[in-house]
C-alpha cells in the first residue's frame, strides 16, 4: 500500500541518516523527511560530548527546494513573535522562502515537542512524537542549530523565534544564502551565530538586489561588445 511504502522509505531515510553521519540509533531523536516548496527536512539528534541537542536543516536538494531558493522578496517578520517589538518595517525584512521554511518548521517542533521533551523535560502528551528513553538525559542541555546552504538560513531565522524558549542556544550557518535577513536583524543575531562561507561560494553572495546589477552588467557588456 502506499502508507507501507511511504514508511519504508522513510526507514530507508533514518537508516541513511545515521550511517552517514554516524549517529547511533539511541542518539537521533526524530527526522522530519517532507519536502514541498517551503518545506525544509530536519532532525534532531543529541551530541554527547558537548552535551547538546541539535537540530540540522538539509541544504538545497530538490527543485522545490529551487523554488524555495527563488522566492527571495523580502517579507516582514513579526517583530513580537521574535522578541523585537521596537523594530519596524524594513528593519524586520526577511527572505520569503527562509520564512516559509522556517514556520514549516516552527509548526511542526510546536506538534511533536521533541525540543520540550529533550532540554525543557516536559512529559510527553497525546500526539506528540515518541523519543528514545535517552532523551530524559538532556534535561539544561544546551540547543543547537545547524544547517547548510538553505538549511543554514532557515537556522538563522529559526533561531529569532526560538531564543525566548532556549535563551542559550547556538547557530552554526555553513554557506548560507544571501539575503537572508535584514541588516538589523543579523546585527540580533550576531551574539549567538556564527556563519561559515567557503573561497569564493557564490550562492552565499546572491540576493535579489545581487541578481539585479548582475543582469544589468551582462546587459551593459553585451552592449559594448564588438
Amino acid at each position: 500500500t502506499k502508507q507501507a511504502k511511504q514508511h519504508h522509505s522513510d526507514n530507508l531515510d533514518r537508516a541513511a541518516l545515521k550511517q552517514c553521519a554516524g549517529i547511533e540509533s539511541e542518539d537521533l531523536f526524530y527526522v522530519s523527511v517532507a519536502n514541498g516548496i517551503g518545506e525544509a527536512p530536519y532532525f534532531i539528534a543529541r551530541d554527547v560530548r558537548r552535551k547538546a541537542v541539535v537540530l540540522s536543516i538539509r541544504g538545497t536538494l530538490s527543485i522545490a527546494d529551487c523554488i524555495t531558493d527563488s522566492m527571495y522578496k523580502p517579507v516582514m517578520l513579526n517583530g513580537e513573535a521574535v522578541n523585537q517589538p521596537q523594530m519596524k518595517g524594513q528593519e524586520l525584512h526577511v527572505h520569503a522562502g527562509v520564512l516559509g521554511a522556517t514556520n514549516f518548521i516552527l509548526a511542526d517542533l510546536e506538534v511533536n515537542r521533541v525540543l520540550e521533551q529533550t532540554i525543557l523535560g516536559e512529559a510527553p502528551s497525546d500526539g506528540c512524537a515518541p523519543v528514545p528513553s535517552t532523551a530524559s538525559e538532556c534535561k539544561d542541555w544546551k540547543l543547537v542549530i545547524t544547517g547548510h546552504s538553505l538549511g543554514a538560513g532557515v537556522a538563522a531565522v529559526l533561531s529569532l523565534h526560538l531564543r525566548k524558549k532556549f535563551p542559550n542556544l547556538k547557530v552554526w550557518c555553513i554557506e548560507p544564502p544571501g539575503g537572508v535577513l535584514s541588516a538589523e536583524l543579523c546585527e540580533v543575531c550576531k551574539p549567538w551565530t556564527y556563519s561559515t562561507v567557503h573561497h569564493c561560494d557564490l550562492f552565499c553572495r546572491l540576493s535579489g538586489p545581487s541578481l539585479l546589477k548582475l543582469r544589468s552588467d551582462l546587459m551593459e557588456s553585451l552592449t559594448n561588445s564588438k
